[in-house]
């Protein structure tokens, strides 16, 4: 029986604490920027709309609010995902205890945390990572609701699935494997004739009209890039989506596939097999393999090249089935406190290789002219600067960026507390015509990168060419190559501006 207090008096729930401080605290005090993904759905946070370019706008709007907190950005930001990541553990838990016992619901809050999801990948705050706790709320609810038949659970798993699909539409994937679970598992079909079934549907279908609205305003770009952001335009393109499946089920299922085989050997936590033709391997064999499966599917049916990391979001009903799969033995003396304190040395093993993978990074890139900008570059540093640049020549806070370069000048934009509009002709949806035109009206400063997309900027901006203009280098703030970045940066004067 699932007691939620249960998770919170347990030493499990003190190790997914130490994890969130872990892989918050840590990257926060050594990286300078944030991957694009962060910044591109921070800019989308300040659009008055419910739909956005690429995604639904629930992230977006989480990260705005985050940033509104104060003016640590890294910090809160890797907070709010590793939140997410603490939430989503105490579902993956609830799952599990309604199968197994403790040392079970153990095992899979250890492989979930120590997966890529909620390690290297959960530092980029993206639509993928942040799925998490909401994937794993409507795991967690539609399972109770099956089981139990209660009500409320139906009430929230509306709710879960709802705001889930607002984060990312794949959350679709999970609700057409709970779908086909009422269909294989004998007791689970009554859910069809439960009168709630069909108002967590209504719950869920009132959260995504207002969505749904402004998409049909909008022209539905969102849901246009959901169905064929990554069409495959020639043959090479199913060979390349086949091949990144098999990456992405490779990232999904090594980590704990290896964590499984550790645990065999802790002692107090013994793991066997179930027997196959249980219902409780059915249900689990669904819950592991079953969102895989249906991405597989939805790949071939909308003609698609899969990306590696669409897997990443499924990492908490992963965890689930595969724990279930191999359950610990329920009178494991100590189970719980030993696999807590795994969880606590597999996280702080996870980043310390996630700060050498930097490190790596930063030197591999920089002799390769490719910099790890994302993480390395100091965008505190190239704030400032713009900040006092923009100071120098005109009153008030700057209101406007200009750039042709996705990652180095993108992060200015977090940095400011004036959050000005943000113009990046290195990308078509940040830089609309009608974009181009209010920076042109409000003024603002322009970065020079000196690559061949700088061209862009001047066609834009023709009176730039003879505008003020300040050299800058920002810096890395960690590695061994001690690159920077260089960069102009030009004044842009609401008189000067030729649109």
């Amino acid at each position: 029986m699932d007691r939620p207090w249960a998770l919170w008096i347990s030493p499990v729930a003190r190790a997914a604490a130490a994890h969130a401080l872990i892989w918050s605290v840590a990257p926060a005090l050594l990286v300078g920027n944030l991957h694009q993904d962060t910044l591109e759905a921070a800019y989308w946070g300040d659009e008055p709309s419910l739909a956005f370019a690429r995604h639904p706008p629930l992230l977006s709007l989480m990260i705005r609010g985050a940033l509104g907190v104060g003016h640590a950005p890294i910090f809160l930001l890797l907070l709010m995902s590793q939140v997410g990541m603490v939430v989503a553990a105490v579902y993956v838990w609830r799952s599990a205890r309604l199968y197994g016992g403790p040392p079970t619901a153990a095992v899979a809050v250890m492989l979930f945390l120590i997966s890529l999801a909620a390690t290297f990948f959960a530092v980029q705050v993206n639509h993928n990572s942040m799925l998490a706790p909401f994937w794993a709320a409507t795991l967690y609810y539609g399972l109770s609701y099956f089981e139990r038949e209660r009500g409320r659970d139906a009430v929230c798993l509306g709710v879960a699935a709802g705001l889930g699909l607002l984060v990312k539409y794949e959350l679709a994937l999970l609700l057409a494997c709970l779908f086909l679970l009422c269909l294989v598992v004998r007791r689970y079909r009554s859910v069809f004739r439960r009168g709630m079934t069909y108002v967590a549907l209504v719950i869920c279908a009132a959260i995504l009209t207002p969505h749904v609205l402004d998409l049909l305003r909008s022209g539905g770009a969102a849901a246009d890039y959901a169905l064929r952001g990554h069409k495959v335009v020639e043959a090479s393109g199913v060979a390349r989506s086949a091949f990144n499946l098999l990456v992405g089920q490779f990232v999904l299922f090594a980590p704990p596939a290896a964590l499984l085989v550790m645990v065999t050997r802790v002692d107090g936590v013994a793991l066997h097999r179930v027997v196959w033709r249980h219902e409780k391997a059915v249900i689990a064999a669904m819950l592991a393999f079953g969102p895989s499966v249906t991405m597989a599917a939805a790949v071939i049916a909308t003609h698609q090249v899969a990306q590696p990391l669409w897997a990443l979001p499924l990492a908490s009903s992963c965890a689930v089935g595969l724990t279930l799969l191999f359950p610990g033995a329920p009178a494991a003396p100590r189970g719980e406190s030993l696999i807590a304190g795994k969880i606590v040395l597999f996280s702080g093993v996870a980043a310390a290789a996630f700060v050498a993978y930097l490190y790596i990074a930063d030197a591999v890139g920089a002799a390769i002219g490719r910099p790890l900008t994302f993480y390395a570059a100091d965008s505190r540093r190239l704030a400032a600067a713009v900040t006092e640049f923009w100071d120098s020549h005109a009153r008030g806070p700057v209101k406007c960026v200009v750039i042709a370069e996705a990652a180095l000048g993108a992060s200015t934009v977090l940095w400011l507390r004036s959050r000005p509009r943000y113009v990046d002709f290195d990308h078509a949806e940040w830089s609309r015509p009608e974009d181009v035109r209010r920076c042109a009206g409000t003024g603002g400063v322009a970065i020079l990168t000196h690559t061949r997309r700088d061209e862009l900027i001047f066609k834009a901006y023709p009176a730039l060419r003879t505008a003020p203009r300040r050299a800058f280098a920002a810096p890395g703030v960690f590695g061994f190559s001690h690159y920077q970045w260089r960069a102009d940066l030009l004044l842009l004067p609401p008189v000067t501006a030729s649109r």
